[in-house]
């Protein structure tokens, strides 16, 4: 998707220099240990014990350290955390490796250059050649198909090394919602969008701080009526930056738009439990305009939640000109 949407990624690792485990000072390990054992025995001479040492006549005493013996049978506490270290580590820089390769970017680890490494990928996404050519494909069958770019000189090109053999002739299903923006916006774990900047209090209607509000007698959400178990209702407050929103003007000097706000709860394993989806319409006069105009938009939404670990996802859609606004706040709901 990033790669069709022509997005080069650079990702950097913030972290920069890591040392081993072993190395540093802030942990500490039980002392001793051997790879076979606490000693190992050898046949004379000086060939290597079994027990991971170099034996002399009659044993010697295992050394433990990383390559010094079979892994996995009583190893060292410092080589365990060395060895699961780089091994996490390597797993991490090649997923970054590859989604760089992949979208034409350049993956930065092992630096603490940050400042330099983000400067690079800003100069580089500001400095770039399109190159386009029509591939002579007889058979579009999903496959994915490599790309190779060869620069005269002893330039290496960092490029998008492929695409996939979609027929171009066969539109989506449906490709007026395939480009809606809260398709994207509303999925668990989203980057979060910030075309309409919001502000939100996510308070449970036991709080002290909610008392007094007069909730929604009905349940809030199309799934509440399907829980299992007691919900807890939750109020949010907005408060939302009127400057993006595409207000029309009636010739009262009333400014109108309409907003959609969504809320959307799930589970750690990203199941849907519960949802609102609500369309208001803002008419605000000139008086009114110069009130939220610095402290934002005041709107209220409720939805109730199961016990649980809950990820709420909030998205502000302006229906006029399609921007979007929304993050995601994580909420432990008590059982009752």
């Amino acid at each position: 998707m990033l790669s069709a949407a022509r997005v080069a990624v650079y990702p950097v690792d913030a972290r920069g220099l890591m040392t081993l485990p072993s190395a540093n000072a802030a942990n500490s390990f039980p002392s001793g240990g051997s790879w076979g054992g606490s000693s190992g025995r050898s046949s004379g001479g000086s060939s290597p014990g079994k027990g991971g040492g170099a034996g002399k006549g009659g044993g010697g005493r295992g050394l433990g350290g990383v390559g010094s013996g079979p892994p996995g049978i009583h190893q060292p506490a410092a080589a365990v955390a060395d060895q699961k270290f780089l091994t996490q580590t390597a797993a991490e820089h090649a997923s970054m490796q590859q989604i760089a390769e992949e979208t034409g970017g350049e993956a930065f680890v092992d630096t603490n250059g940050l400042k330099d490494a983000v400067a690079r990928a800003i100069t580089d996404g500001s400095h770039y050649y399109t190159v386009g050519y029509v591939p002579a494909l007889k058979e579009y069958d999903g496959a994915f198909r490599h790309i190779r770019v060869d620069v005269e000189g002893g330039y290496q090109a960092v490029y998008r090394r492929g695409y996939y053999a979609d027929d171009p002739t066969k539109a989506a299903v449906n490709p007026q919602a395939s480009q809606n923006p809260m398709n994207g916006a509303v999925v668990r774990g989203a980057p979060p969008l910030a075309e309409i900047l919001f502000k939100v209090r996510v308070l449970s209607a036991d709080d002290p701080k909610a008392k007094g509000v007069k909730l929604i007698s009905e349940p809030a959400g199309q799934r509440a009526k399907d829980f299992k178990g007691p919900a807890t209702r939750y109020l949010l407050d907005f408060a939302v930056d009127p400057h993006p929103l595409g207000f029309s003007t009636t010739a009262d000097g009333v400014r109108h738009a309409r907003v959609e706000f969504a809320l959307i709860a799930y589970d750690g394993d990203g199941n849907q439990l519960n949802y609102v989806d609500r369309g208001v319409a803002i008419n605000l006069t000139d008086e009114l305009y110069q009130q939220v105009i610095h402290g934002g938009i005041p709107v209220h939404q409720e939805i109730d939640l199961p016990e649980g670990v809950i990820h709420l996802r909030l998205v502000v859609h302006d229906l006029a000109n399609s921007k979007v606004g929304s993050t995601e706040v994580p909420v432990i709901v008590a059982k009752k």
